[in-house]
């Protein structure tokens, strides 16, 4: 999906093929617009600034999604998008309640301006670490180690299975077999005929 002049969506929900979204102007998601996308694994939207309710709710495969200008974000947003890692974002200020509701993979949260520390947005997803800038009120959270100014550092994460690259695999090593079968054949048929 490329939507170059848009700047607010409202009407993807249910596009179970919709594999990714390129939004440049795009500033608002609206409510529930890419609800059960299931196949959705990327959205780009620079210009991104307001995620409505259950805007990405079950998008299970969405790994990527450019949120650093993200201003307002309100609850439910990501809810049970199973493939979240981290998610940076540069101009949030507070985390509304359920923002990640059962995100099972999500493992840190960047929020450098956050002022509110909300845990329930972070309900039921897992050890989630959200880091943000140092102040007296994260000090007394970083005994609960949700809260730190201390980014985590991640290696690539495989989020999906490559079907592709599995076929080609079993390909090249059924080549490389048949070359090995041709080469050896050729020995054979040598020997046999040098005797």
């Amino acid at each position: 999906l490329v939507l170059r002049k848009v700047e607010t969506i409202s009407a993807f929900k249910d596009q179970q093929q919709l594999l990714f979204a390129f939004c440049p102007s795009v500033q608002t998601v609206e409510a529930c617009c890419f609800e059960d996308c299931y196949s959705m694994r990327r959205f780009t939207a620079k210009k991104l600034t307001t995620i409505r309710r259950y805007a990405f709710k079950r998008c299970v495969s969405l790994s990527q999604i450019t949120v650093q200008n993200v201003t307002n974000c309100e609850s439910y947003s990501f809810c049970y998008c199973h493939s979240l890692v981290e998610l940076s974002f540069d101009c949030l200020l507070g985390l509304p309640d359920a923002l990640f509701n059962f995100c099972k993979s999500l493992a840190q949260i960047n929020c450098p301006k956050l002022q509110q520390h909300n845990f329930e947005a972070i309900k039921d997803c897992g050890n989630v670490r959200i880091t943000t800038q140092t102040n007296s009120e994260i000090d007394k959270m970083a005994k609960n180690q949700k809260v730190s100014n201390k980014k985590l550092r991640f290696q690539e994460i495989l989020v999906d299975e490559f079907r592709e690259r599995k076929n080609f695999v079993k390909l090249s090593r059924q080549i490389k077999i048949m070359s090995q079968t041709r080469r050896r054949l050729g020995q054979l048929r040598q020997s046999s005929i040098l005797k």
